[in-house]
Order: structure tokens, then sequence, then C-alpha cells
């Protein structure tokens, strides 16, 4: 193989991060030309959400993030940090590059973190996290304690609530002694909740994670969405990208008149404006001009 045909296929062999987002050889290439040559030799786009997307290749042991999201990196410093079966294994911490393709000055820096190479959960899977969510921090405080075998009154069912009021007014006309009320079963509070574990014991871990998460000081809100849960092969669970922003009226109320006054525009951005390894040129600020103290000024002005 002559020399410029191995310079070739090394450029286009992406075996690395850095032949693939880092390589000058693509400065002039825009993301789509790049993205497509990616493709090409067997890359993968995995998930593209609103602040990262993830990409695959065969030659590469892991999986790739590209994101803009702080959150996430404060997420991935911590689990990089403190290690936990429910986190998913970051190859190093998150970097941020300055990418080498044309992009808009919106993307001239972005962080790439490498992650190990996990499978989606099925619904029913999902559906136990979502139903017994609530349920983990008393539950890990009872098994603390060692309450966990402690029953309390339950709740009497629909139908002996209705039997017991025919019954009483059945006896409100025989002039007969009213029924007592049926007496709720005693019931242990946890039991739902260490069914579902029993049913499957990785729940436990995860669950013991999202904890260690919402006391790790951490910003953001719980994002329990089923894209956001993967596991690995041997079937532990991973909580894979745990926070969002939050909301609350004020943002939501201005996100909606933004977009019914179409705030957000449709115009075409037009080309992209930094190549490959530039960052924008610093702008420098105007300095206002001061006043001459020493102009004379009309005596007529009251100030």
């Amino acid at each position: 193989m002559g020399q410029l045909n191995f310079k070739t296929w090394l450029v286009e062999s992406f075996d690395s991060i850095s032949e693939f987002l880092l390589n000058p050889e693509h400065k002039t290439k825009t993301w789509e030309q790049l993205l497509g040559e990616f493709k090409s030799s067997g890359g993968e786009e995995l998930g593209n959400g609103q602040y990262g997307t993830t990409f695959s290749h065969p030659r590469w042991p892991y999986v790739l993030k590209m994101y803009q999201d702080p959150l996430y990196t404060g997420f991935v410093r911590f689990a990089y940090k403190n290690p936990h079966s429910a986190f998913p294994k970051f190859y190093g911490p998150p970097q941020r590059v300055t990418p080498h393709y044309k992009r808009y000055e919106s993307q001239a820096t972005t962080y790439l973190v490498r992650m190990e190479k996990l499978e989606p959960i099925d619904a029913a899977t999902f559906k136990l996290i979502e139903d017994n969510n609530n349920m983990v921090t008393p539950y890990l405080k009872a098994r603390e304690t060692g309450t966990l075998g402690q029953t309390v009154p339950g709740r009497v069912e629909p139908s002996a609530r209705r039997q017991h009021r025919l019954a009483r007014r059945q006896a409100n006309a025989d002039n007969q002694p009213e029924p007592p009320f049926p007496t709720a079963p005693e019931v242990n509070p946890f039991q739902q909740f260490m069914d579902a574990i029993k049913k499957k014991p990785s729940l436990l871990p995860l669950f013991e994670g999202m904890i260690a998460l919402l006391n790790s000081g951490l910003r953001g809100a719980p994002d329990l969405k089923q894209d956001n849960f993967m596991k690995r092969k041997d079937g532990s669970l991973v909580y894979t990208d745990p926070f969002w922003e939050g909301s609350n009226p004020y943002k939501d109320a201005a996100a909606a008149f933004d977009r019914e006054t179409d705030a957000y525009g449709d115009d075409d951005p037009g080309e992209p404006s930094l190549v490959g390894g530039e960052l924008p040129k610093k702008r420098r600020k105007k300095r206002k001009k001061l006043r001459n103290p020493t102009l004379k000024t009309d005596n007529d002005v009251p100030f």
C-alpha cells in the first residue's frame, strides 16, 4: 500500500474518536459529510437527543457520547469518581474539545465521553421501576431500622364498604343494632416493593444508586424516562442520564409564549461559519466615551 493510500485508509478508518472528530483532515467538511463517511465505514448513530448524540463503531470497545449539557457533565464526573453498578462505566472523565468539522458558533466546543456499551430495557422493566420508585426511600429507611417486617392496618375493600352500607340500612329498617364496620386486614406496606425486587433482583441496586444520586448534591431534577434506563448483558440495570433542568410555571409559560409567537423562527441559518479546529473570534467591547468635564454647560440647564 502506497503512502498516499495508507494515509487515506487511516483517515477514513475511524479507529478512534480522534480520527472521527479531532482529525484536521476533516476541518472543511460539514457535519453531514463527516457523519455520512462515519456511517459508510460501519459507524452508527445510536441516539440523538436535545443535548447530545451517542455513536458506536465496530472498531470501538465503547460508545461515544457527544453533548453540550452541563448537568450531564456533573453526573459523569460524579459517576467516574463514585463507581456504582447503577451508573454507566465511563472510560475517563468528560473532555471539552474543539471539533474538526465545519460548524456554527453555537457548536464551537463540545463535550466527549467514552461509555460502556449497554442495551435498552423493555417496557415491563420500566413499569416496575416507575411503579416502585416512590417506595425506595421508606424501604431503605425501614431496612436500616429493622422494621421491614412490621404490618399496619390495610385498606377496606370497596366491596366490603358497600356490603356494610347495605347491612346498616337493613338493620335500621328492622330496628336492629348496626353491624360493626369491617376490620381492615394487617398488611406489610413494603410487600409490593419486596415482590418487585423478588421478581427482578436487579431493581434494588438500581434504586440504591438512584438514592445516592439524589443525595449527591448534583443539580437537576430526576428524569424518569424509559430511554434513560439501560441494562448490561448480565441483566444489571443502569441509570444512564438521570437529570434534566426541571420546570416551573414561569418557565413553561415563557416557552409556550415563544412557541406561539414563533420566537425560535424557521429561517435558514446559512452556512456554518467556523472551520474545524477554529474558535469564534473574540469581539472587542466598545469603550464608552467619557464626558469631558472641562466642557462648558448651559447655565439654564437645571442639573
